[in-house]
């Protein structure tokens, strides 16, 4: 890609709340790009969560806000970002640099980049720097490799569901062959929690409600609850993936409120739902079975939009 091989400075942003892929994602292209003599640093506006902590690099990432001044990269690139507001916004991706590189898999993506590289039939931005890395004849270190293979199999839920493929498959297998350990991995990204997560797990299952066919699912949180408990955001992530698990369910939701009010919710569907399409209904976004909206605020009155417009692309079927 042109615009970072003529770069010298370079700032990859990672999104809110981050999770694996757009965490991954930037660790390992900083890694590479850092090896080809390049000043590279990550910023995001938030912290690097604690499942992601482990990552070479994970330590020397800036979070908060962008501060008004000069730019501080010749150019900005933002990983996994379905949206610019996920990412301090175009404005704050301003400050930062005067050019954006928008590199994503989110089908929702609206372009908003200076150069757009956007492919929702990919199943993690990881996937895509590994090609880019390859064509381009860039170096992947072990530690980059590292990052990139959390980025695939993260968004992925270790290859299970998503847009993968056989290539997919053959590029997670080119990764390990850069000396990866994937138990280790595995282990890191699924066989720890926070005893606050594990509270939060028992308080959801205790509270699943569901239609009369069992077929849709939801929880929903108060944030009264999730302090309670001493939740925070980070230890909901992912909740979602066990509702969907449940036996003949097709669409899974968790409503998820927020200190402001603000009410976020996670979907994840199997066919005929489609997570992705809800949310796009909704102002959100995300993939075909896997998506995000924020509403609010009102934690109740969240619920019943979304399970009305739900109920009526039902109803629009029969």
């Amino acid at each position: 890609m042109a615009e970072l091989t003529r770069a010298e400075r370079i700032a990859i942003v990672m999104h809110v709340l981050p999770d694996g892929d757009t965490t991954g994602s930037a660790l390992g292209l900083a890694a590479v790009l850092a090896s080809m003599g390049r000043t590279v640093s990550v910023v995001g506006p938030d912290p690097v969560l604690a499942a992601y902590r482990f990552l070479p690099g994970a330590d020397r990432v800036a979070a908060g806000p962008i501060r008004p001044g000069r730019p501080a990269a010749d150019v900005a690139v933002t990983v996994d970002c379905g949206h610019a507001d996920r990412c301090f916004g175009l404005e704050g991706l301003r400050r930062l640099a005067p050019r954006v590189v928008n590199i994503d898999h989110h089908r929702s993506n609206p372009r908003f980049g200076d150069v757009n590289w956007v492919e929702p039939d990919r199943a993690a931005v990881g996937d895509m720097l590994v090609e880019l890395c390859d064509s381009a004849g860039w170096p992947l270190s072990r530690d980059a490799a590292m990052c990139l293979f959390v980025s695939l199999v993260s968004d992925t839920e270790g290859l299970r569901f998503g847009a993968h493929d056989s290539r997919t498959l053959e590029t997670a297998v080119r990764l390990v062959r850069e000396g990866l350990d994937p138990d280790a991995i595995a282990r890191q990204l699924w066989e720890r929690q926070s005893w606050p997560r594990a509270r939060l797990t028992g308080w959801m299952w205790s509270h699943v409600e569901h239609d009369p066919s069992r077929r849709i699912v939801w929880v929903r949180v108060p944030a009264a609850v999730q302090r309670d408990l001493g939740a925070g955001p980070e230890d909901a992530e992912g909740l979602v993936s066990g509702l969907r698990a449940l036996d003949g369910v097709q669409l899974a939701l968790f409503f998820r409120e927020e200190e402001s009010g603000a009410v976020k919710v996670s979907l994840r569907s199997r066919p005929p739902f489609a997570a992705g399409s809800i949310a796009e209904r909704l102002g959100g976004g995300g993939h075909a079975h896997s998506a995000g909206i924020v509403l609010g605020p009102g934690l109740d009155d969240a619920v019943r939009a979304v399970l009305a417009l739900v109920d009526a692309q039902l109803a629009g079927r029969r």
